[in-house]
């Protein structure tokens, strides 16, 4: 996992909002440097970390 990744997640959700007035519907997140032995990390590991950081922005937030 990046370090402090969810936190700058976080922190730029929240941009987002301000200066949009809503949340995003969609997150694309392009991960650079991620061997084919470290995929499965990445998705067991900083997915669903961006889930319960999008889910703890509001309960019923889930983008696509």
């Amino acid at each position: 996992l990046i370090t402090g990744f969810i936190e700058q997640f976080s922190d730029r959700l929240l941009e987002y909002v301000d200066v949009n007035g809503t949340a995003p519907k969609n997150i694309i997140v392009y991960r650079d440097g991620v061997s084919e032995g470290q995929f499965m990390q990445v998705l067991e590991e900083e997915l669903p970390a961006l889930r319960r950081a999008c889910k703890s922005f509001a309960s019923n937030y889930r983008p696509l």
